[in-house]
């Protein structure tokens, strides 16, 4: 399925053609290039019609080492259609072109240990968020893709997002193999809404 691209200000749009939820992607035009900056962990991307915000506070914490690369999110629906965003909207590229899906809830619950740890670096940057999207007029609502662990919450694999949602929380992106190591470099987080047939770049570096 073929992308457009659309340019505004910090955020780019580009082409691209997702085959699968890993492996190699192709793309008609690559993005500008940045570059990492040592106290920077937020970044974000914002248009007429949606704001994207990623921490990466708690990956560049704990470094390379983990099996998952945890990403604070903030999605904000400022005047789009009623979306759906669910777990095969996000994907994250690595520096050597490999796609790294959203985890399953299931793997996270086995496999991760540090979420508790995550929610606390993450505390500051989404209040600092809710000076820029107060509620009302927004409605914020959690992701809860990656509940903490507690069984009176239920995970999502999808929630609706109508314009002016604000939807928050962290999403995990794991190893592809066991052997594989995250590399250094900048990352791009892949974000597609649904209905929607354009992709959503932010550019990130999560060590």
């Amino acid at each position: 399925m073929k992308r457009q691209i659309f340019w505004v200000g910090p955020m780019i749009l580009v082409a691209l053609t997702l085959g699968c939820a890993t492996g190699k992607s192709s793309r008609l035009q690559q993005p500008q290039e940045t570059t990492r900056k040592a106290n920077v962990t937020d970044y974000a991307s914002e248009g007429k019609t949606w704001y994207i915000g990623a921490s990466v506070r708690a990956s560049r914490m704990a470094g390379p080492t983990r099996s998952m690369i945890p990403v604070n999110l903030i999605i904000v629906n400022k005047n789009a259609v009623p979306s759906k965003v669910s777990r095969e909207s996000l994907v994250l590229e690595t520096p050597d072109g490999t796609l790294l899906p959203v985890v399953t809830y299931e793997q996270f619950e086995s496999d991760y240990r540090d979420d508790r740890a995550d929610l606390n670096a993450g505390v500051e940057w989404i209040e600092r968020h809710a000076g820029r999207f107060p509620d009302p007029p927004f409605t914020w609502m959690d992701l809860d893709f990656f509940p903490i662990r507690n069984p009176s919450v239920n995970p999502r694999d999808t929630i609706d997002v109508r314009a002016r949602y604000l939807v928050h929380g962290y999403v995990y992106f794991g190893k592809p193999s066991e052997d594989y190591e995250f590399p250094a470099g900048k990352y791009k987080l892949l974000f597609t809404p649904s209905p929607g047939t354009d992709t959503i770049v932010l550019e990130l570096f999560p060590f």
